[in-house]
């Protein structure tokens, strides 16, 4: 038999009392805050499940932020490109390639050289449109590197070059005609097999287009510019003995002939620049995390590119480089650039200067600007296959984040229902236990108590 004493009921009452306390204080705070639990000790697989979560949800947050950045710059770039393809598209009856066929073509031959003027201005045009394309302070264009301008000419009038990143676009000759074994045919200094030529004094022209006999020269009412005797510079350089023995290579697509040792520099600071150029389109990139998976390869620390995605637009992937086998240009604007000289080069009659060698490279350039224009399309629709791609991970991004957000709330978050619910039973029995210190305390203890 237990005895029930007076301090052993105050006891128990007061244990009692402050239970009822501690559970209606963690009722009220599960109501204001909202949570199941406050602390990790409170309930340890909930809170490490729900860490995992959110740490998969800032991570796809993060990426879902970098994602609608690169979104945006793609859709800027879209429409930049989509400008310029509408300057070059060859089905419409407005466009440069309905222009170009219209300075080919005799009966509207008058009107050349202003034509030619319009056709520079397009390029001018393309080139403006490509550095144009921005992003904050990003050029689009610009491959890796987006703070500094794309495209670029450097020279005046005829001369003017085109470079990408300070690299001429053109880069990759002089291109000479080769033989079966793709090496370069030795020529005599006329472009032709050294055993055809005879004559006994030939003179070397000062601007290097090739020479002229010595009785044409002294025919020659207006004497043209030679080059001279460097042991009697009164004297024009006889250059038979070179026009024999061969050692010069044929130029295309001009016919000129160059030196052996002249062609080898060139082509090897050609081929330098080419490489650099092949480099920018083929192997530059700029990695960014849109959610593909990033990772390295175990081995080599190297990051597995398939697991990132490359926001690296090169403006020579679309507008071209290098030359082809013919020795003319790939890129779009130099094919302008150089039909647009050829219109303005011809006279008031609209006529060619030279029909045979002018008109014949005219056509010529205005095929492979149909080939060019037809790769700027080709790029376009990658292009927009890309935005496509974009848009349709970013939106994946958004469900998943919205996923992880609905997981570790059901983990965190109370139902507000059953909480209002508790803390009111809560209060209830705590009120009670109040209530029920009336009949346990007596009347004089309660009276010391006041």
């Amino acid at each position: 038999m237990i005895r029930a004493t007076t301090n052993g009921v105050l006891r128990s009452y007061r244990s009692n009392l402050n239970r009822s306390f501690l559970a209606l204080n963690k009722a009220r705070n599960s109501v204001l805050s909202g949570r199941t639990y406050n602390s990790y000790a409170e309930d340890p697989a909930a809170a490490a499940h729900s860490f995992q979560l959110r740490r998969s949800f800032l991570r796809t947050s993060s990426q879902y932020t970098q994602s609608s950045t690169v979104l945006h710059k793609f859709e800027t770039a879209y429409q930049a490109m989509d400008r310029i393809v509408g300057l070059v598209d060859n089905e419409h009856e407005d466009s440069s390639y309905a222009a170009v066929l219209r300075g080919a073509n005799d009966p509207t031959g008058s009107g050349r050289a202003a034509l030619g003027k319009d056709i520079l201005q397009l390029a001018d045009s393309i080139v403006q449109a490509t550095n144009g394309a921005r992003y904050g302070n990003d050029f689009l264009f610009s491959g890796a590197d987006g703070l500094n301008v794309p495209l670029e000419w450097t020279g005046e009038g005829e001369n003017r070059v085109l470079t990408y990143r300070g690299i001429p676009v053109d880069a990759g000759g002089p291109v000479v005609e080769m033989d079966d074994a793709k090496q370069p045919i030795e020529v005599n200094i006329y472009g032709e097999d050294p055993a055809t030529k005879t004559d006994a004094v030939y003179y070397a022209l000062a601007d290097g287009s090739g020479t002229i006999s010595k009785t044409d020269y002294d025919a020659a009412a207006e004497k043209p510019a030679v080059k001279m005797d460097p042991n009697d510079t009164t004297k024009p350089l006889d250059v038979a003995a070179d026009a024999k023995a061969g050692g010069y290579y044929k130029l295309k697509p001009s016919g000129k002939t160059i030196e052996k040792a002249e062609y080898d520099t060139q082509k090897a600071e050609s081929d330098k620049l080419l490489a650099q150029l092949k480099y920018l389109s083929n192997d530059e990139a700029k990695y960014v995390d849109i959610g593909l998976g990033l990772q390295e390869h175990d081995n080599s620390n190297d990051l597995i590119t398939s697991s990132a995605y490359d926001i690296a637009l090169q403006a020579t992937d679309y507008l071209g480089y290098g030359v082809d086998e013919d020795g003319d240009p790939k890129n779009i604007v130099s094919i302008l650039q150089r039909m647009g000289t050829l219109l303005q080069n011809c006279g008031e009659d609209g006529r060619w200067e030279n029909p045979d060698v002018d008109g014949e490279e005219y056509t010529r350039l205005a095929n492979k600007l149909k080939t060019a224009s037809d790769g700027l399309h080709t790029q376009h629709v990658k292009l927009t296959a890309q935005v496509t791609f974009l848009n349709n991970n970013h939106n994946q991004l958004k469900d998943t984040a919205n996923t992880l957000n609905e997981q570790f709330l059901e983990i965190d978050q109370v139902d507000l229902a059953d909480a209002i619910t508790s803390f009111a039973w809560a209060q209830y029995c705590y009120n009670s236990a109040l209530k029920m210190g009336n009949s346990i305390l007596s009347q004089s203890l309660m009276d010391y108590m006041n």
